[in-house]
């Protein structure tokens, strides 16, 4: 009856001998890549085929170092049998596995021998461990990325701060006119802001928007040279417009202008009406107009309305 053994770290198959591994408890060395482990652990009780024409093999006494490292070889393909007694196995290199193993080697061994570990390739790091061993795995460089710091962050902040600012400015600016008559509310800020950026703010100035609600012509009961006029104007828009600017012309019985004059919205408007504000959406304001005749005779008026070319 022989036995096979597998090394837990190259996986190679050996037949080994329970002869040999009494005295030292099972303990081998692979000889393929050096590790020493346990053989009863990882063997594989079987009859070997191949042996079963094989005489008997001498017992021979086996020193310590053998012991140690007892001579394992690699399970060949295809068992064969031979006629021949096995001759002696050549005794191996001394090597001592309580450097690796203490708590695994017999304490009566007497003989030692110093070893030169570092020119062996042992990986031990799977001796005591159960688990199978793990592929090797090539370390890669790892980038680190560093935060930046507390103040380049409040640096980064403060320049977007700024930059949105100034890009909030610049459309104001550009939109002025429309967000002047669609939000009257920021209208003082508009303005204060045009007066840095040397601008102006103009309101809609569109004909179509403005209608003549109402006309009253009478004269004054004191001084009869003078006339005195109520007009209504009203924006029929949803923004806010500019006031427009008044052409009134007075004719006679001929139908004829004796009188003609043109009135700026300062002019006819009261003091409180903001001239800047213009025109709320949908809102009626009433004009008030006083015109010195001059002895001429009127009996007429034609009113229009319109815009100074800006």
């Amino acid at each position: 009856m022989t036995s096979h053994t597998t090394c837990p770290i190259c996986h190679t198959v050996f037949r080994i001998s329970p002869l040999s591994l009494g005295e030292s408890k099972g303990m081998v060395q692979c000889g393929v890549c050096g590790m020493v482990f346990d053989a009863l652990q990882n063997s594989d009780h079987s009859d070997d085929i191949g042996d079963a024409s094989n005489p008997p093999v001498e017992q021979t006494d086996i020193s310590v170092g053998d012991l140690a490292a007892p001579l394992i070889e690699p399970l060949s393909e295809e068992p064969t049998a031979s006629s021949e007694p096995a001759k002696p196995v050549e005794q191996l290199q001394e090597i001592n596995p309580v450097s690796l193993h203490l708590d695994t080697v017999d304490s009566n061994i007497e003989e030692s021998v110093d070893v030169d570990l570092s020119d062996l390739d042992i990986d031990t790091r799977h001796a005591d461990s159960s688990d199978p061993p793990q592929p090797n795995v090539t370390p890669r460089e790892v980038n680190f990325v560093t935060r930046p710091s507390h103040q380049r962050q409040y640096l980064w902040l403060m320049t977007s701060f700024v930059l949105c600012v100034l890009v909030a400015a610049q459309f104001t600016i550009l939109y002025r006119d429309k967000l002047t008559a669609n939000f009257p509310d920021v209208a003082p800020a508009i303005d204060a802001l045009c007066h840095l950026s040397n601008c102006q703010v103009q309101l809609p100035t569109d004909l179509n928007l403005v209608k003549i609600t109402s006309t009253a012509f009478e004269a004054d009961t004191v001084n009869p040279n003078l006339i005195s006029m109520h007009i209504g104007l009203e924006n029929q828009s949803d923004i806010r417009i500019a006031f427009p600017s008044l052409a009134l012309s007075l004719t006679n019985d001929e139908d004829e202008i004796v009188v003609k004059r043109n009135f700026r919205p300062s002019e006819y408007l009261s003091r409180q009406n903001n001239v800047t504000e213009g025109i709320a959406a949908h809102e009626e304001v009433s004009a008030h107009l006083i015109i010195d005749v001059d002895g001429v005779s009127v009996s007429g008026y034609k009113i229009s309305i319109f815009y100074n070319q800006q």
